[in-house]
């Protein structure tokens, strides 16, 4: 009779496991859809938005339902049941940290995992604190304090599919950092254990899932399972211990049950581990680091972080944790050198026994290269955290009340109003004055153009009337915007700017270049429009009717009420449903002495808010100018049951005077 004959690895005398063949088939599907995604997106101009977990912050922050969100909250619920899966088998940083440790292997390197027993408590205690319980704490807050809670909309499809998403270049700087050169430093599924946030929730939720990896009366602690393990877990000697793998860290890789030469591991579900005791003293466990270079270790990585998120308005938080715990490894191996006798890098040999390799040598100073970057880098965050709060207050950044919360803010029309200056208050004059200070040093010291300090350096200096100064540093951000994109061609910043720019030009009348602005900014708008209305039909791109918006005030602000009549005219034909355009556009109408128009765009405007009693007061006057008297007195009754005590004295007044 013919008997199976077991496959072994001829390196490692083991069992081949088929999982890791039928991952990488099921993450190579999950790229496939993720790159179809994209596709579609680029061919339709819409598409599904990001089934990303990051997404589901926007429902504690807005109240918005998404696809990200409801992928996040069925893949823990399913994780509370099976366990990790969804990191094992669906996450695409997986699949780029399992490639690494493939391509490593082949070159017979076999990374050492970095045992740390504070950073190992950074995707909870930091990672995932930071991207979702501040902002929920940050809504209940605002509940507390009397604010509701936002109303609870869906948003499953998406125009602007990538603006939550890195610009392409740091995209693929995440992948190769996070993915791979952390694989290499720190060991298997680094980026898992030392920076993921979602991992964070995973990882609790598998602490209750009754889908595990036990052990029968098989085992001979051969030591197979722990040897093929890529998530650091000691399987044999949790399954002696418990009779099951409790570690939260295991993905469900299964290659660990694949390998077993004696079919003692399987996939069943049973007890929990809660209060299970185990069979024998577990071993210590061991770490890389003293104790007193674990507080050196973590404050470095706080330091490393808090630097790195947000650097030149670039590095994503992801990124930044994976860049972070790589910068910490690293320093803290260069801080060894100084430290120990003996020093090694994986294989590589940087001292030993009190002697300097040249390996070493080189690596030394490359630490101190990489800790000036750093720190010139600290420096540069330091200085732009300081002009975003003046007063370093610990509570307005938690809550995000920074200056641009703060000082007053931009108002259309603004640049025609000589006295803006004049409507802040001594204190705010002072915030202001320290956040241009700041902003400055960031200029001077940035190694990268920052094009938005430059906008913000334009508004500070606007709010306190030094508009020349305004229109420059306008000038230089708007010139400077291209080479910050990815593609120079990016439409909707480059509008943005130019539109911003007009303004501040007519706030020093320099007319004619705030035209050659806004013409360049109407003519990539239509661009826009067209590119978008091949795709996506008579559906508008929200982005033109802020730009229409912006023009029209600014005829206004020139007088050319005429020309600010056709604009707004033209707004109306993409976005017939924009309220407060409709107010502005009657009362343009109405200076216009166009009574009869005027009294279209109010009535327009109570179509859509029944309840615009300022609207209702406005249409009641254009019906008193035309002689509708009966029609003025029913729509009064508006501002009488919704006006507010100003409009009810307005009202009262008129009434006085009809009598």
């Amino acid at each position: 009779m013919a008997l199976p004959v077991v496959q072994l690895d001829p390196q490692t005398g083991m069992k081949h496991s088929p999982s890791g063949k039928r991952r990488a088939y099921v993450l190579g599907a999950i790229h496939v859809f993720m790159l179809a995604h994209v596709v579609h997106w680029v061919w339709t101009g819409k598409t599904l938005s990001p089934i990303e977990p990051s997404e589901s912050v926007e429902f504690f922050r807005y109240g918005i339902v998404n696809p990200g969100l409801i992928f996040f909250g069925l893949a823990i619920l399913a994780t509370m049941i099976f366990g990790r899966y969804v990191c094992g088998w669906g996450c695409h940083l997986v699949a780029y940290q399992d490639l690494m440790l493939w391509i490593l292997k082949k070159f017979k390197l076999r990374p050492k995992a970095f045992r740390s027993r504070f950073l190992i408590l950074v995707p909870l205690v930091i990672a995932a604190m930071w991207m979702f319980l501040v902002p929920m704490g940050y809504r209940l807050w605002l509940t507390i304090q009397g604010e509701p809670f936002p109303t609870i909309q869906p948003h499953f499809t998406k125009v602007e599919y990538w603006s939550t998403f890195a610009r392409l270049i740091f995209g693929a700087a995440t992948i190769l950092i996070c993915g791979f050169a952390i694989i290499y430093f720190m060991g298997p599924k680094a980026f898992c254990t030392f920076a993921c946030p979602y991992g964070a929730f995973f990882g609790l939720a598998d602490k209750v899932a009754t889908y595990r990896i036990r052990v029968n009366d098989n085992c001979e602690q051969c030591g197979h399972c722990t040897a093929v393990c890529t998530s650091n877990v000691s399987v044999s000697e949790e399954v002696n211990l418990y009779g099951m793998v409790v570690d939260p860290g295991c993905m469900k890789c299964l290659d660990c049950v694949h390998v077993c030469p004696n079919d003692a591991l399987s996939v069943s579900a049973g007890r929990l581990p809660f209060g299970l005791k185990p069979a024998s003293e577990p071993k210590p466990r061991r770490y890389d680091l003293s104790m007193p270079m674990e507080f050196v270790a973590l404050a470095v990585f706080l330091i490393s972080l808090m630097t790195i998120n947000g650097l030149y308005g670039q590095f994503p938080f992801l990124m930044s944790l994976g860049v972070a715990a790589v910068v910490t490894f690293l320093l803290m191996k260069g801080i060894s050198l100084f430290t120990s006798k003996t020093v090694m890098m994986q294989r590589t040999a940087l001292k030993s026994n009190g002697r300097w390799k040249p390996a070493g040598v080189a690596y030394g100073l490359i630490t101190l290269v990489l800790a000036a970057v750093v720190g010139h880098s600290a420096l540069w965050r330091y200085h732009a955290v300081h002009s975003n709060y003046p007063d370093m207050n610990v509570g307005n950044m938690l809550l995000n009340n920074g200056m641009e919360n703060r000082q007053p803010g931009p108002y259309p029309r603004w640049y025609a109003d000589a006295n803006y200056a004049g409507q802040i208050t001594e204190e705010q004059r002072a915030d202001i004055d320290v956040a241009i200070h700041h902003l400055n040093r960031c200029v001077d010291l940035g190694l990268f153009a920052y094009p938005d300090h430059r906008r913000r350096l334009a508004w500070l200096y606007a709010s306190i009337d030094q508009r020349e100064k305004a229109v420059e540093q306008m000038r230089a951000g708007t010139a400077a915007l291209p080479g910050y994109l990815d593609y120079p061609k990016q439409a909707e910043p480059q509008i943005q700017f130019l539109v911003l720019l007009a303004q501040y030009e007519a706030a020093v009348r320099n007319f004619d270049a705030a035209d050659a602005a806004w013409d360049q900014a109407l003519s990539m708008t239509r661009e826009l429009r067209e590119r978008f209305k091949q795709k996506l039909g008579d559906e508008p791109h929200g982005f033109s009717g802020f730009v229409w918006t912006e023009r029209a005030n600014y005829l206004v602000a020139r007088g050319q009420y005429r020309r600010a009549a056709e604009t707004y005219e033209k707004l109306f034909e993409e976005h017939p449903d924009y309220v407060a355009q409709r107010f502005d556009y009657g009362a343009v109408l109405f200076m216009m002495r166009d009574v009869e128009g005027a009294a279209r765009q109010f009535q327009a405007v109570l179509d859509l808010d029944p309840t615009n009693a300022e609207a209702a007061f406005r249409l009641g006057v254009a019906y008193l100018q035309t002689g509708r008297m009966e029609d003025a007195l029913k729509v009064f009754e508006v501002t009488r049951q919704h006006g507010n005590a100003q409009q009810q004295a307005q009202l009262d007044a008129l009434m006085a005077e009809l009598r």
